[in-house]
């Protein structure tokens, strides 16, 4: 079964109490994709700008990710920066500057459009449903999103939810969606848009599995020092 994955191959800048990082290689598709690689063959549809190492492209082609659905454009690579706080439970998006996604098509290649499973990481949910309507009824379709489109993007978000099986969040972003703190409501509420299993990810606590009939808990391998979460939650 190969898996399509769809968002970004950005730039980040992440702060954390440990010390700043500028331009680091990040975005949730590169991430998800290097994971997902152990258990499946992974295309990635993505955009990047001319701004991006040609080596970073060459080296995810060299683990075995199809790139035929990456185009290279004209202009400046998806950036984002973050502040962590604290234990580093909590994030707060500092910026986030779209570049090349601003027009990009998300078109997905042919040779992709019969894969069974998709994940659908955090971008616009607008280019998500683009690229779930190229698709020819995958079994299996995830995604994750992020604080910003929850307040800027509330219509196209509540459609596109209604349309995936499993939705990957974070706390802050699982209480800012449903409007309830307490995490098992908070599911309650995201089951009634349309998932049927929500993931919610906790940082140092690890994770919650949750279904209409059921909550699973998974923790997270205790570090003495953490520095840098980056593409922990992909």
């Amino acid at each position: 079964m190969r898996i399509v994955v769809a968002g970004p191959i950005a730039f980040d800048t992440v702060e954390t109490p440990h010390g700043k990082r500028e331009d680091l290689v990040g975005g949730a598709a590169t991430y998800f994709a290097l994971a997902a690689r152990f258990f499946a063959p992974v295309a990635i549809v993505s955009a990047v700008g001319r701004d991006f190492p040609i080596r970073e492209l060459d080296y995810l082609a060299s683990v075995g990710l199809d790139l035929e659905g990456v185009q290279v454009r004209r202009g400046k690579t998806f950036r984002w920066s973050g502040l962590y706080r604290g234990d580093m439970n909590h994030r707060d998006t500092l910026e986030l500057n779209v570049n090349v996604f601003s027009s990009f098509q998300a078109t997905v290649p042919q040779s992709y459009r019969e894969s069974e499973a998709c994940f659908l990481a955090n971008m616009d949910p607008a280019l998500q449903l683009r690229v779930l309507d190229q698709l020819q009824g995958p079994r299996l379709v995830a995604m994750d999103t992020m604080d910003h489109w929850i307040r800027n993007r509330p219509a196209e978000l509540q459609r596109l939810l209604g349309r995936v099986n499993f939705l990957i969040i974070n706390e802050q972003e699982a209480a800012l969606l449903s409007g309830k703190a307490e995490l098992t409501r908070a599911a309650r509420e995201i089951f009634r848009m349309g998932p049927q299993h929500l993931f919610i990810k906790r940082g140092a606590y690890g994770a919650v599995h949750f279904t209409k009939e059921s909550a699973f808990t998974v923790p997270a391998y205790p570090l003495a020092r953490a520095l840098d979460p980056t593409g922990a939650g992909d």
